[in-house]
């Protein structure tokens, strides 16, 4: 990623797939909170 500081890894993957998923990233988490947010 291209983060200048460390950010946490929900915070970097929400912030890379972005509201649309442009890029059409596939996203296989154990996260309930980060599956619950790439649903969205």
């Amino acid at each position: 990623c291209e983060h200048d500081q460390n950010v946490s890894a929900y915070d970097c993957i929400v912030e890379t797939v972005g509201d649309n998923n442009p890029e059409h990233f596939f996203v296989a988490s154990q996260d309930v909170k980060l599956r619950k947010q790439c649903q969205k």
